[in-house]
């Protein structure tokens, strides 16, 4: 597979992620599970990070590729909450960034675990 063509999972992921938050009517949740919106961005973020680390390949420098993934994922983020700022509907959260980063350091960790 082409370089170019590994990173349409993350594209196409980071593109699902902007069009949920930034959603101006979000559906409620169909369970009601505490703190289900900062697992939810732990998850997402995880994911995002993990398509990336995948994106860049087995042949990169392990501790570079994380922190990489790991910089592109949260530096979406960042931009995720600062888009949400104005929303009258959303918000932007340091707890959200903080799910963000924890996730997002998670998912570049196991899928570059893979090549170890």
């Amino acid at each position: 597979m082409s370089r170019a063509l590994r990173w349409l999972p993350a594209l196409a992921w980071a593109a699902w992620i902007l069009k949920s938050t930034l959603d101006p009517d979000p559906e409620p949740p169909p369970i009601d599970v505490a703190h289900l919106d900062k697992i939810a961005h732990l998850v997402a973020w995880a994911i995002l990070a993990g398509l990336c680390r995948w994106a860049i390949g087995p042949a990169a420098s392990s501790q570079r590729a994380l922190w990489v993934s790991w910089g592109l994922a949260f530096g979406y983020g960042l931009a995720v909450e600062a888009l949400q700022a104005p929303m009258a509907t959303r918000s932007a959260e340091l707890l959200d960034l903080v799910a963000d980063a924890v996730g997002a350091l998670l998912g570049a960790w196991i899928v570059g675990r893979r090549w170890r």
